[in-house]
């Protein structure tokens, strides 16, 4: 197991108001622009309750705000828009030696000073991450952290709000300190949620809008290693939730473009790595499934597991979790607590799914996930090749079917193809080109039952009538995985009356997909425990 800790580096909590705006939103200043000079910051705290510092009194202990104005003092982060242009700053006069920003609320998220140096929501203090002394004091904080919990990797929270000279400084001090702590490959992952060429200027070396399909990068210091990426969510989310089955190129059109504009080039393995996160759901966003269906949960997790890149789960997916809204409105977050809301929203016959104990390791789309992952891992292994994120297309494109061939080998014996159709209401006919030769037998890795069985013709192709929203993933030579339990009796959640008798004998059954040998036994743990002599057996059934 790796540990992935979130950090927010761009915002703290709402210790200050600007001045003349303790409950009204602060329109945005800039030096002296914008009808004003930056603000004064004010502690929403009484004196009394604030910490001693080096610089006086302050809400937070180790970052510190400064009302002294320079007037000669510049900005110097390096920020670029939305369409990864460089943006200057020609201006004069800020509050420089304060550790927090000045300027107002973050009201327009495509203005590049406003999203690097605004108030987010008008409720939490924005860092000066473009200033060296905040950058020490930052690097400090997440050093410790990684040698104190054993950190084996960032995800980083809205990335986009940071000036870029701050990865320039903390990617490599990371790095360099876990590398120090013999952690050979640390992973730093930010949450893209910005167009791609502005998360190209954050991933690897950095290229802006000019580098494009050139090696040629914004300098030599690699930064964030890959992050959660949105085009292809978009795509199949568009696909899904307006029935429109067109959107089925996106995925390789994107695919294609993306890779002109990131580096992706790993300075701890020292070569290229493609290991963008991609996904069916996020809480930014209602659950797909509470907009559509199983079904189209199930076509999208197939895609998402096998592109390129890392398949990432949203906590609840793995239980069909399906409450309408997003996190930011205080839904889909079921799993983190348990709450009488969710039997007020009923969202399936027998009610909510997440009004239950939801650790369940036997529930379908658990195991349906699990064995997702399985096939991954089976057929592409440790990705310890550059071939491991080439992608093949037919050309042109099947129209409204999703066609790619993947493998980290050459030999067609370790290669997959994948057929998905993004139709909700017909069937689909498509002539697929493959890579193995006629009269290769290929089974879909999906199905553990009765799985669709198709022959390669002289033509090394492969023919067949999909059905709306089935995805195939065909294979020449199925794998064994492991085996895994599918029920548990009493259920998983389930309470049970224990009488004081000593006597009383409780009986618990556990049932594998598989017949398995007796020695497995010897792996039983009933809290924790070895299970005694004699107390359970095997019975092949």
């Amino acid at each position: 197991m790796y540990v992935i800790v979130d950090v927010v580096m761009n915002h703290m909590a709402n210790e200050f108001f600007f001045e003349g705006h303790e409950e009204t939103q602060a329109p945005w200043r800039f030096h002296e622009n914008y009808d004003g000079r930056e603000y004064l910051l004010v502690p929403r705290k009484a004196e009394e309750l604030l910490h001693d510092t080096p610089k006086g009194k302050q809400p937070y202990k180790d970052f510190w705000y400064d009302n002294s104005w320079d007037a000669a003092a510049t900005y110097n982060g390096t920020l670029y828009g939305q369409y990864g242009e460089w943006v200057d700053d020609t201006g004069a006069g800020t509050y420089i030696e304060s550790d927090f920003h000045h300027n107002g609320d973050l009201m327009d998220y495509f203005d590049p000073w406003q999203i690097n140096y605004g108030k987010i929501y008008g409720v939490m203090d924005d860092l000066r991450l473009e200033h060296h002394r905040v950058q020490e004091k930052y690097i400090a904080m997440t050093k410790a952290l990684i040698e104190s919990v054993d950190v084996d990797g960032y995800r980083v929270d809205t990335p986009m709000q940071v000036p870029l000279n701050f990865y320039k400084a903390w990617a490599p001090a990371m790095r360099e300190h876990a590398k120090s702590l013999g952690k050979e490959s640390f992973g730093i992952f930010g949450e893209f949620y910005v167009t791609p060429a502005r998360y190209a200027t954050m991933t690897g070396r950095g290229r802006d809008n000019t580098m494009y399909g050139q090696d040629r990068f914004i300098d030599g210091i690699s930064t964030l290693k890959g992050g959660i990426v949105y085009p292809y969510y978009w795509y199949i989310f568009t696909s899904m939730v307006y029935n429109d089955a067109q959107y089925a190129d996106g995925l390789a059109l994107a695919y294609r473009e993306e890779n002109k504009m990131i580096d992706i080039y790993d300075p701890m393995t020292k070569r290229n790595e493609y290991v963008m996160w991609n996904f069916c759901n996020n809480h930014d966003n209602w659950r797909l499934q509470s907009m559509t269906g199983r079904p189209q949960m199930r076509m999208c997790l197939v895609v998402v597991t096998f592109w390129p890149g890392v398949p990432l789960h949203y906590a609840g997916d793995e239980q069909d979790f399906d409450t309408p809204g997003s996190a930011l409105d205080g839904w889909a977050r079921e799993e983190l607590a348990a709450s009488l809301a969710w039997r007020a929203v009923p969202t399936q016959p027998g009610g909510n799914p997440a009004d239950v104990d939801n650790f369940d390791m036997t529930a379908e789309s658990y195991r349906y996930i699990a064995r997702l992952n399985g096939l991954r891992e089976a057929y592409f292994g440790d990705f310890g090749q550059e071939t491991c994120d080439e992608v093949v297309t037919p050309e042109p494109q099947i129209p409204d079917v999703l066609v790619f061939e993947r493998g980290c080998s050459a030999d067609p014996q370790r290669r997959i193809l994948v057929i998905a159709s993004f139709h909700q209401n017909s069937s689909s006919s498509v002539l697929v080109s493959t890579p193995w030769a006629a009269g290769t037998e290929l089974r879909d890795a999906v199905q553990d039952t009765d799985p669709v069985t198709l022959v390669v013709d002289l033509q090394g192709r492969v023919e067949y009538q999909l059905a709306p929203l089935q995805a195939l993933v065909l294979v020449p030579r199925p794998v064994v995985l492991p085996p895994v339990v599918v029920s548990v009796s009493p259920k998983h959640g389930s309470s049970m009356a224990w009488p004081a008798d000593e006597a009383f004998k409780a009986g618990l059954r556990v049932k594998f997909d598989r017949a398995m040998e007796p020695t497995v036994l010897q792996y039983l743990r009933l809290n924790g425990k070895e299970t005694p002599p004699g107390a359970a057996k095997a019975s092949g059934v």
